[in-house]
């Protein structure tokens, strides 16, 4: 379903090096609902891409889970990871791990990729009192929370985005 972009999305691309020339594939992700796609942008000079994921329906990660959101924040603040911190308060919940392990609470806040991750990719374990919480950042900004053994985050996370077994 391709379609055209507004200014305000032309403008997004423009700040990141992308022109009129560009050549643009329009795709949608197949769990969205409405205004919710990915832009891959491959410019002339050799193979760029650039990913634009506009999430409209999808949750602040404070709003609905904002003890996880201050947890996070606290421990990478700890970690020395202040930047990453700083995502926090902007960050959505896009979707959930579709693994149906009980313990398990991860979720996206990208959307999910074709295989790896690929190059800038990193993990970050913190320590946490209880449960683990492993972040994984793709040049630093967050793209998947990792939350196992976390039973009421668990539970709203399944308020949030109910995971059907199939």
């Amino acid at each position: 379903m391709p379609g055209s972009f507004t200014s305000r999305r032309r403008s997004h691309l423009s700040a990141a090096g992308f022109n009129r020339s560009s050549r643009l594939i329009l795709s949608f992700a197949p769990w969205s609902k409405r205004n919710c796609f990915t832009v891959k942008v491959i410019s002339g000079i050799g193979k760029r891409f650039f990913c634009y994921a506009k999430h409209m329906d999808a949750p602040l990660l404070i709003n609905v889970i904002p003890e996880l959101a201050e947890e996070l924040k606290t421990l990478l603040v700890k970690a020395e990871l202040p930047g990453v911190a700083e995502q926090l308060d902007a960050l959505r919940i896009v979707d959930r791990c579709r693994c149906g392990e009980d313990a398990c609470a991860s979720f996206y806040t990208a959307n999910r990729p074709d295989g790896a991750w690929g190059a800038g990719h990193e993990n970050v374990s913190l320590n946490t009192e209880s449960g683990f919480l492993i972040l994984d950042l793709v040049h630093k900004k967050i793209v998947h929370i990792e939350v196992l053994d976390k039973a009421e985050i668990k539970q709203k996370l399944d308020k949030i985005l109910p995971l059907h077994k199939e």
